[in-house]
């Protein structure tokens, strides 16, 4: 939009061009914000579920690891 500005030269547009100029660059500029903001929360999302399912995992693990110890310990015990 502002090369194309450039090349028409400002101080030549008639004064409804230069409006309809101004107005597309604020709508661009709205409209790329609206897509970095919905993109930023989808990503914050996409990271929390990450990292949700990252911690489940981590904490299955552990709890797996602790039943068999359990299991182990228990074992030994009724055998001695």
């Amino acid at each position: 939009m502002i090369s194309q500005c450039a090349e028409k030269g400002w101080d030549s547009m008639k004064p409804e061009g230069k409006y309809e100029h101004l107005f597309k660059c604020i709508s661009e500029i709205c409209f790329d914000y609206f897509l970095s903001t919905k993109t930023q929360k989808l990503l914050k999302v996409n990271i929390n579920n990450t990292f949700s399912q990252l911690i489940d995992e981590v904490v299955e693990e552990r709890n797996q690891e602790i039943h068999e110890r359990f299991k182990e310990k228990a074992e030994k015990y009724i055998s001695e």
